[in-house]
């Protein structure tokens, strides 16, 4: 699985990701850990992609306010419908006895838990600033653009 992670440590992150599988096929899920809840990883439904091509990622985060899209060759973003919990990735919200630091990631990765040897390609990664929308799932998206 590969794709784009915001990340604080190894209890705080919330990963969109792409994977393939016999039951799914090639798909897209969020993976987050979650430091507050009585289970502490959550995986969100499966997406079904096509079997090839590019697939793009991508993260808005507005205050508190986590949201992901994905958008298929030069197809425009589809975004997920949850919106997720960026509040976790801070020092304010750890679980008891852990060590925390100042500052969050956000950045690509990928695993190869199957241990087959394959590696994900990345052509690209874009860090904008942008400013904040109160009302982020207005329009076609956040930002909007």
């Amino acid at each position: 699985m590969a794709g784009l992670v915001c990340y604080y440590n190894s209890t705080k992150y919330h990963y969109l990701f792409v994977s393939r599988d016999e039951v799914h096929g090639r798909h897209l899920r969020v993976l987050s850990a979650l430091p507050d809840q009585a289970t502490t990883d959550a995986v969100t439904a499966p997406v079904r992609l096509p079997d090839t091509g590019p697939v793009r990622l991508r993260a808005e985060i507005d205050e508190e306010r986590l949201l992901f899209a994905f958008a298929v060759g030069d197809d425009g973003w589809t975004w997920l419908p949850n919106v997720f919990d960026a509040s976790i990735l801070s020092d304010e919200a750890m679980v008891p006895g852990t060590a925390n630091f100042t500052g969050n990631f956000v950045g690509v990765c990928c695993q190869d838990l199957a241990g087959t040897g394959r590696h994900a390609d990345f052509d690209y990664f874009i860090y904008q600033e942008r400013e904040y929308h109160r009302n982020a799932r207005n329009g076609s998206g956040p930002g909007s653009h």
